[in-house]
Parts: structure tokens; sequence; C-alpha cells
């Protein structure tokens, strides 16, 4: 259902697109794209896209929204993707995850033509296309114009490796550490040990030196 249409220009003003559906006899709406503007529009438009859910509790609550910024919000803070394993083949554990991660390099940067890019100024932070292509190609992808995209995907399981990788270094670091420790103190109580003999030997040296008194040659 299309309805309203602009006015003031205010942000979320003007028309919207609503997709509706039925609670038993009540027509509910569940989703809705608010602020339609006119083409003639400088500047944000205050656009929307919202989705919502329905509870006995709750009644009817936004659970994703889409701004015209190109920001996006949901409600339970989560991202899923379908991961069953009878869903899945061909399971390898990953590899080298560690060293492919540090081989990436995080850059600062601005856009040449904000346009090119949904319209995103400023400073910004993220990886250059082509780099990334080397290391991880799977993850670069390409427009109809030819314009190289990145989209990092599997980066938790990355991750997750990365630190796995780290942690069994740490933890080989540690214990050889440990050892040379080891090696040092036996080391140390084998000195201690010497020098006391050294010391004893020395004592009873001075010992046989020391005439009795009273004694005559």
């Amino acid at each position: 259902m299309i309805e309203g249409d602009e006015q003031t220009g205010a942000v979320e003003t003007g028309g919207s697109i609503a997709f509706q559906g039925h609670d038993g006899n009540i027509a509910r709406v569940w989703g809705a794209i608010r602020a339609v503007k006119a083409n003639g529009t400088l500047g944000d438009t205050g656009s929307v896209m919202r989705f919502y859910n329905r509870s006995a509790i709750h009644g009817l609550r936004e659970t994703i929204r889409i701004n015209s910024a190109g920001t996006v919000f949901n409600s339970s803070g989560s991202w899923a993707v379908f991961s069953d394993e009878r869903l899945k083949k061909d399971i390898r554990p990953l590899e080298g995850a560690l060293g492919r991660l540090l081989g990436l390099e995080g850059v600062t940067f601005r856009y040449r033509d904000p346009d090119t890019a949904l319209g995103a100024s400023g400073l910004r932070t993220g990886f250059v296309a082509q780099q990334v292509e080397q290391i991880f190609p799977e993850w670069v992808g390409e427009n109809a114009e030819g314009i190289k995209y990145v989209n990092p995907i599997g980066f938790e399981a990355l991750t997750v490796e990365a630190l796995r990788e780290l942690a069994e270094r740490q933890d080989a670091s540690l214990a050889a550490l440990g050892q040379q420790v080891e090696r040092q103190q036996r080391r140390l109580a084998h000195l201690e040990m010497q020098i006391r003999t050294l010391a004893a030997n020395s004592d009873s040296n001075r010992s046989s030196r020391i005439p009795v008194v009273g004694s005559q040659k």
C-alpha cells in the first residue's frame, strides 16, 4: 500500500510504502518504507525502512531499521547465517589464519567521489580491495562497472582460529621459558653446592695451619 505525500520535508514525512498482513481479522503493518521524498529533495531525505514483529506482551515492536544514511540497526544485536552441519560438506579446519589476517593492511582514506560510494564522505577506515584480493580473493567482488568491493565472509571464524594460534604460541613460549628457568635454577643450585664445598675446604685448610696452643716443636 502506498500512502501519503510529501508536505514539509521533515524527517520521516512524505509518502510511505507499507507492507501489511493480517493478525486474525485485523490488518497489521509488518514493514514500511517511510519518507519517500520527491526527486528534488536536497541532502538527507530522512527516509527509513522498518520491519516489525508482534507479541502478546509487547505488541507491535520494531526489529530492523535501515536509514537513509546507510546505517542498519536490529533489536537483537545479532546477524544469523545458515550454519547447520547437515547443510555443509567438504568441512576442513582453517589453517594459517593468523598469518593471513596479519597480511591485511588497515588504512584510513577518503573517497575521491563520494557519489560513487553511495555518498560515503569524510575520513573512513577500512581496506583496499586490490590488497585484500591477494590474500582473501573470496572476499572481493566486482559490480557491473568493474568496481571492486570487500565482503569479509567468515571473518569471525578466522579471528577465532587466529586467537587460537596466538594462544598456542604463547603456551609454547611460556613452556620454553619455564624449562629455561628450571635449567638455570639447577645450574645455580650446582654452583651454590660448589661454592659451599670450596668454602668448607678453605676452612679446613686454615684450621690445619693454626698451631695448637701449648704445643712444642
